[in-house]
């Protein structure tokens, strides 16, 4: 998109839209707002997929055009997503609405995020926001659990094939939280043969746990407990090496916090089911564009 090339009108209000974060909670409604048509469409898409759009006001205008064109074309709008999240890599705004775009969307969007789940070549954590948007539609429709649960079933079932960790991380995680004990005995084999990241998943006893097939009292707490990922292995063992030279370092508050204090917060972040864990490369933070005046 150049300067001799502008967005008609009224598509190139979203250029100069409020910030995305001021309406995390619910979308505007766009089409009351600027009377957008099917007829916009093809100049809402252009806009959603440009890398830089002249006079832009955010950076944020991909998300503005991704929800008008949800509101006029919900069919549109995941073919348009899955190019976003293909073009912009680790954009983690984008990757974060895949729940939400998917929960609106629906079941069309099944079939879709089922093939692009099938393409190892496509960013990992892009993939991972694809396994989210399933369980969101399988959690908000009742009638599309069971085929978003065979999406994930048929993809963890190549999980000895499977590029990403972090990927079959996910498809567990997320069948875990569906309770679908039709994919118990897989579920086991991937923890057996697999490279599974344990602080997204849990332990196979635990995932049992979730599934419903086991109760708590059925294992002991070490069989429950979680295997931290090598990175923070790696710092504990840093940390005990520290406090060694320093005995007095648990106590003494540092800018970082005590030794207590960055264990309690490596815990606490990779622990969080649905964020990139210690386990795994995390997805680059895109870089924030200067607003033009």
């Amino acid at each position: 998109m150049n300067d001799t090339n502008p967005y008609q009108a009224p598509v190139d209000r979203l250029l100069q839209e409020i910030e995305f974060n001021n309406f995390r909670k619910e979308w505007p409604d766009y089409l009351a707002l600027y009377g957008f048509t099917a007829a916009d469409l093809p100049e809402l898409i252009r806009l959603s997929l440009d890398e830089e759009p002249p006079d832009c006001q955010n950076y944020e205008w991909m998300l503005h055009g991704l929800i008008a064109v949800a509101q006029l074309d919900p069919k549109s709008a995941i073919n348009l997503y899955l190019q976003q999240i293909h073009l912009f890599i680790g954009d983690i705004l984008l990757l974060e609405e895949s729940s939400r775009l998917c929960r609106k969307v629906g079941k069309i969007a099944i079939e879709p995020c089922a093939s692009f789940l099938q393409n190892t070549a496509e960013d990992e954590w892009s993939r991972v926001a694809i396994v989210d948007g399933l369980e969101e539609i399988a959690k908000s429709d009742a009638d599309s659990r069971e085929a978003c649960v065979q999406v994930m079933i048929n993809q963890l079932s190549f999980y000895k094939l499977e590029v990403s960790a972090v990927v079959t991380s996910a498809l567990v995680d997320n069948l875990a939280e569906l309770q679908a004990v039709e994919a118990a005995d897989l579920i086991e084999s991937a923890f057996a043969d697999g490279d599974l990241d344990e602080w997204r998943t849990g332990s196979w006893p635990a995932v049992q746990v979730r599934l419903g097939l086991k109760s708590e009292s059925d294992f002991s707490p070490e069989e429950l407990k979680s295997t931290p990922p090598p990175q923070v292995v790696a710092i504990r063992e840093a940390l005990d090496q520290l406090a060694g030279f320093q005995p007095s370092m648990k106590r003494v508050k540092t800018q970082s916090g005590s030794k207590q204090e960055l264990l309690n917060f490596s815990n606490q972040a990779a622990l969080q089911p649905k964020n990139p864990g210690f386990g795994s490369s995390q997805p680059r933070q895109k870089k924030n564009k200067k607003k033009k005046r």
